[in-house]
C-alpha cells in the first residue's frame, strides 16, 4: 500500500491540480485522483518520514510546469536514501535535461536528510513552461568531456578539514582522469568539489558522500553516489570517507558506461513521460536492457498518453 512519500506525492499533485483525492491514506491499496484545474502557487511536503525529496519532485514536476508560471514548494524527508535519486542527481543531472525541454528547475538545500529520520530541507523553485514542451534528442554517446566529483559532508563543526578538501581535490583528479576518461578521446576536464553541508534539521548526523557525474560530448550525463557513509571516528578523515564513497561510486559509472548508451539509466527512465508529452520527437539512446523502471514508463505512456507513437 501507500507509504507516508507516495502520500505525500499524491497530496502535492491534488493540490496543484485542484484535484479530488479518495483513498488518501497510508497503507491504502486504492486510490482514486480526479485532477481539474492547474494552478501555481507556494506549497509544501513533509511525510515525517526519510521519505526521498526526489521522488515527490518526480511525481509533481511536470504538473508543475504545465502551469505557466512559477510555483515554490517547501519539502521535508530525505535528501540522500537507499532505493531513490540523491538530491545532486536531481540538481546536476535531471534538471539540466529538463531545462532543455523548457523547464527550469532550481533547488536548494537548506538541509540534508538522512534515512531513518529524515531532516532534509529543501525549497524547489519550478518556472512553467511558456510555450510547448520541447523534445529532447540523446541519441549518441560520444566521448567523456568532462568528470565531475562533488564531495559534501555534514561536520558537527559546520566546516571542513584544510588538508582533507586538499588531499581530495589533489588525488582525485588525477584518478578519475585515469578510471573514466575514454582511451583513445580528448582529455576530460576533472573537477573536484567539496562542501560542508548542513545536518537534518534538529538532529547530530554526520555523514559524508562522493556523488560523480560523466558529461558526455552527446550531451548525456551519467551519475552515481557512493554514500552518504557514516562520517570518520577517532583518527579517521574525510578524506578516506571521500575514498570509499567514490570508489563505490566509479563501480558503478563504470558498468554503465560499458553498456554503450548516451546517457545514464535512471536519467532515462525519468525522461520517457515528459519526452511522450513533448511536440516533437524525442530519441534517447539506452543500453540494450532497459531497466524495469524504463519499461514501465514505456508501458504507462502507450496507455495515457493520446496518439504517442513509440519505438525501440
Amino acid at each position: 500500500g501507500l507509504a507516508a512519500q507516495h502520500l505525500e506525492s499524491f497530496k502535492l499533485v491534488r493540490d496543484l491540480t485542484s484535484a479530488t483525492l479518495e483513498g488518501d491514506k497510508v497503507g491504502s491499496c486504492e486510490v482514486t485522483f480526479a485532477p481539474k484545474k492547474l494552478k501555481e502557487g507556494s506549497f509544501s511536503t513533509n511525510p515525517k518520514t526519510a521519505g526521498a525529496i526526489t521522488l515527490t519532485v518526480q511525481a509533481a514536476l511536470f504538473p508543475l510546469a504545465f502551469t505557466g508560471a512559477t510555483s515554490e514548494v517547501e519539502m521535508r524527508g530525505g535528501t540522500d536514501v537507499d532505493f531513490s535519486p540523491p538530491f545532486d542527481f536531481m540538481v546536476r543531472a535531471l534538471a539540466p535535461m529538463v531545462e532543455k525541454m523548457g523547464v527550469k528547475v532550481t533547488a536548494d538545500c537548506q538541509h540534508r536528510g538522512f534515512f531513518p529520520t529524515g531532516g532534509g530541507l529543501v525549497n524547489l523553485f519550478v518556472d512553467g513552461l511558456k510555450g510547448t514542451l520541447k523534445p529532447i534528442v540523446i541519441d549518441k554517446r560520444g566521448h567523456v568531456s568532462k568528470v565531475e566529483a562533488i564531495c559534501y559532508a555534514t561536520p558537527p563543526s559546520g566546516w571542513l578539514e584544510d588538508e582533507d578538501v586538499s588531499r581530495t581535490e589533489d588525488d582525485f583528479e588525477p584518478w578519475l582522469l585515469e578510471e573514466l576518461a575514454d582511451r583513445d578521446g580528448p582529455k576530460p576536464k576533472v573537477q573536484v568539489t567539496c562542501e560542508p553541508q548542513q545536518m537534518p534539521e534538529g538532529q547530530k548526523v554526520f555523514k559524508a558522500s562522493c556523488d560523480i557525474l560523466v558529461h558526455m560530448s552527446g550531451g548525456g550525463v551519467f551519475h552515481a553516489s557512493g554514500g552518504p557513509l557514516d562520517g570518520p571516528k577517532g583518527r579517521g578523515s574525510l578524506y578516506e570517507i571521500w575514498g570509499a564513497s567514490a570508489e563505490k561510486a566509479l563501480a558503478s559509472l563504470k558498468k554503465q558506461l560499458k553498456t554503450g548508451a548516451a546517457l545514464d539509466e535512471h536519467l532515462l527512465d525519468q525522461l520517457i513521460l515528459p519526452a511522450t508529452l513533448a511536440e516533437g520527437t524525442s530519441r534517447l539512446l539506452g543500453s540494450k536492457e532497459l531497466t524495469l523502471h524504463a519499461q514501465t514508463a514505456l508501458y504507462i505512456a502507450e496507455k495515457m498518453v493520446p496518439g504517442v507513437g513509440i519505438k525501440v
